[in-house]
């Protein structure tokens, strides 16, 4: 009858001692001995199993805290990269910003040592914008050791990249000489409407900032004024924002001066090409143009236009007139591409006294010491989107500011480039090594080469040396090349190409009338380093090498990547 149940009792034991990693009993082995073992081995197991299920505990807790500070990090990135477009010039909207993008990810602000602390990197890098998010996990099976949550802290780092400063990094930008109907050029006036002097030293540039009717065509060289592609075609390009300055105040305050700021137009010159004077001219039949200029204060604002302050405003608007002095114009009457007449104009030379602001500096507004401005300059009427498409023109002008400050085109500009015979050197854009090391970057030229000679672009990098021609990509809907260090802009004989350029078409042709070729260089990481110092701030320049010849060109340059990024 004892037989089953010490049967039982034996298979019993051998589970345990199996379970427990023994061999399991013999069947001679005493069962009264064998029984108090067990009973051992159950209670080690026991200790064992709550050791086992505490660490499989701990271990789901931690990979809930990793995925936890996965939430942590994208809300950090996310109010970094909210916060930043609002520095330098406000810091405590930053900060709020990227503390209500945290908020809205679900970590609100809280006091004590948890919730989002917003820092600025330090006035080395007033771009930069770090926030750190600090939260506490709750755990589940590690309580059983007194652990009830895990620290959770993650760190995010943005930056941002403004728009590619373009055309001068000095205090003035667009000044050229004047030459008279003979091809006989002098230097840009200093004259002040009214009277004076400027209050710069200015030295020719190579060009004077235009700007295209918004009746325009964008073949005559504007990509973004005009609301035509070939009237009636309409451009899908055309932008009514037109181009933007950005106008930095130096160390004290100062005044931004405009030269030449209305439309009086000049007479084409009877040696040489192109229009004498400054070179406003119609693209049609003469008649009431307009274009104005906004000044806003960006409270050091650049990537935050919602916030920008306007502060003055010049409408010149519906303006007939043509300069029929002897110097500029005289008894000719070829006013306009295609040599219409502007008899009925008001005269506008400066004997005339019509217009004191013809080749005259103009005192467009008051500057602020470190304060920094967005000229806009359009044809487009801000108070009627369509009301200036009969009007063709190009308006021809010059920017100054004193003080310290400086000027410069804003990602893109438009060009009047009077060319002389030869080479001819100007800015293009200032990229430094926070800015371009390791990155591409992207030069878009449109309709080039509207020249009357064969002509060449060349690309100089700033570097030690400075300004030597470098090699680059190019493609367009004509042609595609690589490692060049050229692009011919115009076919034709009569002139030989820069040294060391392999571009040299006979056949004369305006390869990119009314399109885009663009222009890749690619930089090196070491780019601006120690090893590599720029000369120049990081400013490059333009070689255009033609016999003669008056272009108007729309220059973008960029650098490849989101201009808002985390680092």
């Amino acid at each position: 009858m004892l037989q089953l149940p010490r049967t039982i009792l034996r298979a019993g034991i051998n589970r345990i001692r199996v379970i427990a990693g023994a061999d399991p009993l013999d069947d001679t082995a005493s069962l009264r001995g064998e029984l108090k073992q067990a009973g051992q081995i159950v209670v080690i197991f026991t200790l064992m199993l709550t050791v086992l299920i505490g660490l499989i505990g701990i271990a789901i807790d931690t990979t809930y805290a990793w995925r936890e500070s996965l939430r942590v990090q994208r809300a950090a990135d996310a109010a970094a990269l909210a916060g930043v477009v609002y520095m330098p010039g406000a810091l405590t909207t930053a900060q709020n910003t990227a503390k209500a993008a945290a908020t809205r990810n679900g970590f609100p602000v809280v006091s004590g040592p948890e919730g989002t602390a917003v820092l600025p990197v330090g006035a080395t890098n007033p771009r930069e914008l770090d926030v750190t998010i600090t939260t506490h996990v709750p755990t589940f099976f590690s309580r059983i050791f007194g652990i009830d949550s895990f620290a959770v802290s993650r760190l995010a780092k943005a930056i941002y990249v403004t728009p590619v400063p373009m055309g001068s990094p000095l205090a003035y930008l667009g000044v050229y000489q004047l030459c008279n109907m003979s091809d006989v050029c002098i230097a840009q006036p200093t004259t002040l409407a009214g009277g004076g002097t400027l209050g710069v030293t200015t030295a020719s540039q190579g060009f004077f900032a235009t700007i295209e009717g918004q009746g325009g065509n964008s073949g005559n060289g504007d990509a973004y004024s005009t609301y035509y592609d070939g009237k009636p075609t309409l451009s899908s390009q055309y932008n009514s924002d037109g181009y933007r300055y950005t106008v930095e105040g130096g160390a004290s305050a100062g005044t931004l001066y405009i030269f030449d700021p209305e439309f009086c137009a000049t007479a084409s010159k009877t040696t040489g090409s192109g229009h004498a004077g400054a070179g406003d001219h119609w693209l049609g039949t003469p008649g009431p143009v307009s274009t104005y200029y906004i000044l806003w204060d960006t409270h050091n604002l650049p990537l935050a236009p919602g916030l920008w302050t306007k502060v003055a405003t010049d409408n010149e608007s519906n303006e007939y007139m043509a300069d029929k002095g002897t110097t500029y114009g005289g008894s000719l009457t070829t006013y306009a591409d295609g040599g219409a007449t502007a008899s009925a104009a008001t005269d506008c030379q400066a004997s005339s006294g019509n217009d004191p602001k013809h080749n005259k500096w103009w005192a467009f507004n008051s500057i602020s010491a470190n304060e920094t401005y967005s000229l806009q300059v359009v044809t487009t009427d801000p108070s009627s989107p369509l009301g200036n498409t009969d009007e063709m023109q190009q308006n021809m002008f010059s920017l100054a500011v004193t003080g310290g400050g400086r000027v410069y085109g804003t990602g893109a500009m438009e060009t009047y480039n009077n060319v002389t015979a030869g080479s001819a050197e100007f800015y293009l854009a200032q990229i430094d090594r926070t800015a371009g090391a390791g990155k591409t970057i992207e030069i878009d030229i449109f309709d080039p080469g509207d020249t009357s000679s064969p002509s060449w672009i060349q690309i100089e990098p700033d570097g030690t040396p400075a300004w030597v021609p470098t090699t680059f990509s190019y493609s367009s809907s004509v042609r595609n090349g690589s490692g060049v260090n050229c692009i011919q802009v115009r076919g034709g004989t009569g002139t030989t190409p820069p040294s060391g350029c392999t571009e040299n078409y006979t056949t004369a042709s305006t390869f990119w009338n009314d399109k885009w070729v663009a222009l890749m260089v690619n930089l090196p990481t070491t780019y601006g380093d120690a090893s590599h110092p720029l000369s120049n701030s990081g400013w490059w320049k333009i070689k255009y090498t033609v016999n003669q010849g008056n272009d108007v060109i729309t220059w973008g340059v960029s650098i490849r990547g989101n201009p808002v990024h985390l680092i």
